[in-house]
């Protein structure tokens, strides 16, 4: 019963504190290029972060069956929003700063894609609708 809340917190835990660490490896390191900005993301959120997404896909499946999908789903869109905020928070000193630029992901100097960062007041309205969907999905699997 209690299995969704546990895991509802504490994948929000780990997006914050994923983003703390994110946020203080590139305020000391200043040197990052933009090469090994794309690769470094690259195994990080492509290989390293997929292992335990994975994991956690498995054990919403297996528990909740298609509401247990759902969950993970919400929580993965919910836990990028809190990640970049608290990314910002760190990095730039305030959760609210401008991020100039776009999220750019390849390998070896070539783009395979370019996303456009969204700004703090877009973050704010998809954390809030994503955390209201969250919840509303953990009510439901608590009640079945």
């Amino acid at each position: 019963m209690w299995l969704p809340v546990i895991y509802f917190v504490c994948r929000k835990l780990y997006y914050f504190g994923e983003g703390a660490t994110e946020g203080y490896t590139w305020l000391i390191s200043r040197s990052h290029t933009k090469e090994f900005s794309r690769t470094y993301h690259f195994w990080r959120e492509c290989v390293e972060n997929m292992g335990a997404r994975l994991i956690c896909l498995a054990i919403c499946v297996m528990r909740a069956g298609w509401m247990g999908l759902a969950m993970f789903f919400a929580g993965e869109a919910t836990g990028i929003v809190i990640y970049e905020l608290k990314y910002r928070d760190v990095k730039l000193g305030s959760w609210r700063a401008y991020k100039a630029g776009s999220y750019e992901l390849g390998l070896n100097g070539k783009t395979w894609f370019s996303i456009p960062y969204p700004q703090w007041k877009a973050l704010l309205m998809a954390l809030v609708i994503l955390l209201i969907i969250e919840i509303m999905i953990m009510r439901s699997v608590l009640n079945a």
